[in-house]
């Protein structure tokens, strides 16, 4: 894809845009005529001191890197030698993207994603390419689904959004006999051809409207990862499928019908050990391995032995009777209301920026009489609170600013035999860099309150 191209420019200078980078630089030479290359970024200082290394790389082949803002002042008219290189956190809505966008596709220049490269690299293997999507449960699949294959004796890829960037397969993709992608709607949406063999859709909820800014664009890039596979493998439950997108369910069913494997979950999504054997993500592993010849022995053993991804229903400890549990995984409401109707006896935690509208909350009885009492914190926790007040009018609520103050009231009132979740239907991004570190520190927290009362 990048054997004509003079002139590169790469939307970022994060992960994204540091592995393209290392792509260019790597043996495999895949854009032998790079004379210029240029890097947007909102923070090109900071850009151009962790850049500094493939800066001095690409001078020692002759090949110049510019470093600037997104403002598109300075950049070259397009021609077909220049590509475009996207990174999934820049919006195609955005005005500088969207009109970089339409001159790249006006003046025939590539614009492909690190995806695409990875594709058109592995399209040829003849060896499964499984795409994974969902608004909730991705990352747990793809991880189930890898290790069930490794226990049958296969030699998987996992990556994407979950294990390694896909660009670092390319150097050694024929020591691989399948892969298995976690690939975001920010991903899909940019995705230029879909060449996986199998696209799974794992489930459907409100999320990341900021940047869609519509259910129905969401929907619609999500179901970009079954138009083009041989197998589509898609969640048959509906019953909480929006209202806004069953008419293009619908109609993806017929588009796709020749492909269509319609996967029967329930309504469970269960993530933690206990539950997993019996959640739609098992089904679909189920599903996806019988496909490709897995054996159900085989299935049943990685089942038997698998220990689970970390902040997604947790379980950290149990302290003076007390279970804490850690699903800081759960940035939505879909996927925060699943652990709800898992664990019992439950002292809430809940906050962060709320991506959605409080007033599409709702609670099953099993949900109601699993929470002894709810602890709001953050940008959005008094948002939440107020909410779930009028669903709870029985309960006992807090607010508080951190996570911590959160975590104290929490505790004082939880009892043996109760727990502790942390199960926030948030992002972080308001007091954390991601789920990751929001969920190491409730980690903490919980550690050293038990030092506290020993």
């Amino acid at each position: 894809m990048l054997q004509r191209c003079t002139d590169l420019i790469i939307l970022g200078s994060g992960v994204t845009g540091q592995s393209y980078l290392s792509y260019l630089l790597s043996p495999l030479n895949p854009c032998p005529q790079l004379k210029r290359c240029t890097v947007l970024d909102q923070n090109p200082d900071k850009a151009k001191e962790h850049l500094e290394t493939f800066q001095q790389r690409l001078s020692e082949k002759n090949i110049s890197l510019k470093i600037q803002t997104p403002d598109l002042e300075g950049l070259p008219s397009l021609t077909p030698q220049h590509g475009v290189l996207a990174s999934p956190g820049w919006n195609l809505r955005g005005d500088n993207v969207k009109t970089l966008h339409r001159q790249a596709h006006e003046k025939s220049s590539l614009w492909a994603t690190d995806m695409d490269l990875f594709l058109d690299k592995a399209k040829d293997l003849n060896v499964p390419l499984i795409g994974v999507t969902g608004t909730n449960g991705k990352s747990t699949v793809c991880d189930l689904l890898a290790h069930t294959l490794k226990t049958a004796g296969r030699k998987p890829g996992l990556g994407g959004n979950i294990g390694v960037g896909v660009l670092n397969f390319i150097e050694n993709l024929s020591t691989y006999d399948a892969f298995v992608i976690e690939i975001s709607s920010f991903q899909l949406e940019q995705l230029s051809k879909n060449h996986f063999t199998h696209g799974v859709f794992l489930n459907f909820a409100p999320d990341h409207l900021d940047y869609h800014q519509s259910l129905e664009a969401y929907f619609e890039a999500k179901a970009k990862i079954l138009k083009g596979p041989k197998k589509a493998f898609l969640f048959a439950e509906t019953s909480s499928l929006p209202a806004a997108v069953q008419g293009l369910y619908t109609t993806l069913c017929e588009d796709i019908k020749d492909s269509l494997i319609l996967v029967e979950t329930g309504t469970s999504s269960a993530e933690n050990l206990q539950e997993i054997k019996h959640s739609q993500n098992a089904a679909f592993v189920r599903k996806i391995a019988s496909d490709l010849g897995i054996p159900a022995e085989k299935v049943e053993e990685a089942f038997n032995n698998y220990h689970g991804l970390s902040h997604r229903q947790e379980r950290i400890s149990i302290e003076s009777g007390i279970l804490f549990v850690n699903d800081s995984k759960a940035t939505n409401t879909h996927a925060g209301l699943e652990a709800l109707s898992t664990f019992e006896n439950c002292h809430w935690l809940v906050g962060g920026i709320f991506k959605e509208d409080p007033q599409d909350i709702l609670l099953t009885d099993l949900q109601k009489n699993h929470i002894k009492t709810v602890h709001g914190y953050g940008r959005d926790g008094k948002r939440l609170v107020a909410r779930l007040q009028d669903l709870l009018p029985q309960t006992n609520f807090t607010t508080s600013m951190t996570l911590e103050e959160a975590f104290l009231q929490a505790t004082q009132h939880a009892q043996d035999g109760e727990t502790v979740l942390l199960s926030p239907l948030c992002a972080s991004y308001d007091q954390f860099s991601g789920f990751e570190a929001r969920g190491e520190a409730f980690r903490e927290l919980v550690k050293n309150q038990f030092k506290r009362s020993t």
